[in-house]
């Protein structure tokens, strides 16, 4: 319904829809086992971002903390993303970093890609050096948001060298 393929656009239904499956999660959370990790997952990421409820960041918190104890890089990644930004969760950069650099080390290329976009963007924490390293890696392993970064960054940097060389140029020319 939300995405439109049941030939009706359905907003409301949509909702109805992730709110009746939030309700049999949360009930079945308890007794899950092998899903559980994904389970609560699902569940905090459904409180993140209110679907088929109201935002609610603890819970939210609460059920992707759970997830990515138990291992789960996706619950992790989120989790240190949302805690980086601020922007659906209280805002905990020391945490959020910790979070994705645990993912990072586990494998995942796209918390590797997040945390360098974070290390090139904070001011506080930034780091260029470092993540030039990462975005590299990152993009070594396939993570082709991270190859379109260096290539945009590449191409930024060239143009730079091509406009100080038409300035160096410009002003021998003056001489």
């Amino acid at each position: 319904y939300r995405n439109n393929f049941l030939g009706e656009p359905g907003v409301k239904k949509s909702y109805q829809c992730y709110e009746k499956a939030l309700h049999k999660m949360i009930l079945l959370e308890p007794k899950a086992k092998k899903i559980k990790f994904s389970l609560q997952y699902q569940i905090g990421k459904m409180f993140c971002y209110g679907i088929g409820t109201e935002q609610n960041p603890e819970k939210a918190e609460e059920y992707l903390s759970l997830s990515a104890k138990a291992g789960n890089l996706n619950a992790g990644r989120m989790l240190g993303r949302e805690l980086l930004t601020g922007e659906n969760l209280l805002k905990d950069t020391r945490r959020g970093m910790k979070l994705l650099s645990e993912c990072a080390e586990n494998g995942d290329l796209y918390a590797v890609y997040l945390l360098a976009k974070f290390l090139l963007k904070n001011t506080e924490y930034r780091n260029p050096v470092r993540a030039m390293e990462l975005l590299n890696q990152a993009a070594e392993g396939g993570n082709v948001s991270a190859q379109k970064l260096l290539e945009t960054m590449q191409g930024h940097q060239n143009q730079m060298l091509a406009d100080t060389s038409f300035r160096l140029f410009v002003g021998l020319s003056r001489i």
